[in-house]
């Protein structure tokens, strides 16, 4: 989930649905103080396993993306297809026949939403694109991308860092994380400390804030809101289509590598969604 936050395009939320704790995530976010302790073992892993992730991956994900963009990103298209199933699966248990039409009626609005979100990514030039030129109303603008961006990581299909884009804030946190592992010293990282606490506290707030709300859908419109996020996942496709980067010449080689790397995905998370159940 960690890594997939990192990523434009790709979200944290398709991959809770992928490994299937995307209920139960949102059901212990949002009822935390019922079993704190348990709620708290279940959380700490997750958490710990993001932030590492975010830390430790993003450079060699970054890597990927520059040095082998096709096969890396159609290795995330096949996690999402992989997925599609097993979310089929889910949105079909509670439907009914007077249900589908309004279901599928948004399946496409969110398939279409999506999309329309990942073209605006596009168009959007960030207004401040290094660290050394940020200023208060800045970090302002960061704390309220953290709580915009975390809505979106928790719903499945809606990247975070789109948001990141098209707020203009992604560049910022990205060179603060980067430059956090780079320093040796406290003193050396002030400023990026300070960007990305405020960046945290947004984050938190906006993970309570989406998570009550989709507990809600889940419970009052089950169906209709796994129809949603059928549609997110499908429509996330078209935006990590755009991550990939077509400069150099594709030869034969990337376009068996690639297709290796789709069935590896697709295979990953279908097979982790099945067990699962």
């Amino acid at each position: 989930m960690g890594i997939a936050n990192v990523i434009p395009g790709v979200s944290g939320g398709t991959i809770a649905v992928i490994l299937d704790i995307f209920d139960d995530l949102i059901n212990i976010i949002n009822n935390f103080t019922k079993e704190i302790k348990k709620n708290i073992l279940f959380l700490t892993p997750i958490i710990l396993g993001v932030i590492f992730s975010i830390l430790s991956f993003s450079s060699l994900v970054n890597f990927c993306i520059i040095n082998y963009s096709v096969q890396t990103n159609l290795f995330f298209i096949g996690l999402i297809i992989g997925s599609i199933p097993v979310i089929f699966k889910k949105a079909g248990k509670n439907s009914s026949k007077n249900n589908m039409v309004t279901s599928i009626l948004f399946l496409f609005f969110s398939i279409f939403l999506v999309i329309f979100i990942s073209r605006m990514s596009l168009k959007q030039n960030n207004t401040v694109s290094h660290i050394d030129k940020i200023n208060n109303l800045f970090l302002s603008k960061i704390f309220v991308s953290g709580i915009l961006s975390a809505t979106a990581m928790v719903i499945p299909g809606v990247s975070g860092s789109f948001i990141m884009i098209l707020l203009g804030t992604y560049n910022i946190i990205i060179q603060s994380i980067s430059n956090l592992v780079k320093f040796k010293n406290f003193t050396e990282c002030k400023l990026e400390i300070k960007i990305l606490v405020i960046s945290a506290i947004g984050i938190v707030i906006g993970i309570i804030f989406a998570s009550k709300i989709i507990s809600l859908l889940l419970k009052k419109f089950s169906s209709i809101t796994y129809f949603c996020i059928l549609g997110l996942v499908i429509g996330s496709i078209y935006g990590v289509i755009l991550n990939i980067n077509f400069d150099h010449k594709i030869i034969a080689y990337d376009y068996v590598t690639s297709f290796i790397f789709l069935l590896i995905g697709s295979t990953t998370s279908y097979s982790l969604g099945d067990k699962s159940k």
